[in-house]
């Protein structure tokens, strides 16, 4: 997990028509109600719910493996499924036809042991000469199989009928009692959302792709199961794998994206007027900061 935090120095304040409407620079950019970045909702749910010219707070968090655990190298346990499918071409006539199932799913675990060995998105075959065994049992040979976007991530994204993230959580619980499935961030998420006025300014900026609906269920599950006490604030939701992000980078350039969020925002945090100063990052003065901070 990295943190980053960062100081936004005040500027040039804006009005109550660019932060309801998005204008100003950043609504010029992004056209009035674009339903992307929303920096109007960001604003209205966030810094406009402290009283005028006062320093304003945003933790934003990344979601896989920052607040909950898929890696096999910390022990984690929870498990949204890659889609794999076959490769129906054969590269040569002395490569035998693939035989395995058109598609297959892979937990987290799975799939980063083998990603090296699987094909190419051009037919190419991976390698063949080797086998490997899936956690119901099944063989399949990763060489003849090939991850296709953005369908072998369906899983990360919202699907009709299912919550998705919402029954993977479930099922974490269910595997494993005692909680490996919660990332190193999930203290701090728990913490921040202990508090009515700091989980107003909590969000969440993910490479997920999942629906407001499917958030809201997820984390009214959490305040049921007594794992936080009050909800997040889903305007400052962020899943920038959806299309609407794709002015970041049309690429599947997550890190990318997710800067291009942030930078928005902290943009337009220093044109929110604050007169209460407080303490720098490095310590050693007071001065009239707004504050980002972002764990992935």
């Amino acid at each position: 997990m990295h943190l980053a935090s960062e100081k936004v120095e005040t500027g040039k304040p804006c009005s109550a028509g660019d932060l309801f409407f998005g204008g100003g620079d950043l609504g010029n950019h992004l056209g009035v109600g674009r339903r992307s970045l929303s920096i109007a909702s960001i604003l209205l749910g966030a810094a406009l719910a402290a009283p005028p010219a006062k320093a304003v707070s945003l933790t934003f968090s990344d979601f896989d493996n920052t607040l909950i655990e898929t890696r096999e190298s910390a022990g984690g346990t929870f498990e949204t499924p890659f889609v794999l499918f076959r490769i129906e071409q054969r590269a040569n006539t002395l490569q035998s036809p693939p035989s395995g199932p058109a598609e297959v799913l892979l937990n987290p675990i799975e799939f980063h042991r083998n990603k090296a060995y699987f094909g190419k998105g051009n037919g190419e075959p991976g390698a063949l000469n080797r086998e490997m065994t899936l956690k119901d049992g099944s063989k399949i040979t990763p060489g003849e199989y090939y991850l296709r976007n953005p369908d072998s991530y369906r899983y990360f994204f919202s699907t009709p009928g299912r919550n998705n993230v919402l029954e993977d959580l479930k099922a974490a619980e269910k595997r494993d009692p005692e909680g490996k499935w919660k990332a190193a961030f999930w203290p701090n998420m728990v913490e921040q959302l202990s508090n009515p006025e700091s989980a107003k300014h909590f969000g969440l900026i993910t490479a997920r792709g999942h629906s407001k609906q499917d958030w809201e269920e997820f984390f009214q599950y959490l305040k049921e199961q007594g794992h936080i006490k009050y909800l997040p604030n889903f305007k400052l939701f962020h899943n920038v794998s959806l299309a609407d992000y794709d002015q970041f980078s049309l690429r599947w350039n997550t890190a990318r994206q997710k800067a291009g969020v942030l930078a928005e925002i902290v943009q337009h945090l220093g044109r929110l007027p604050n007169q209460e100063s407080r303490l720098n990052p490095d310590g050693d003065a007071t001065e009239p900061y707004h504050y980002v901070i972002f764990a992935d």
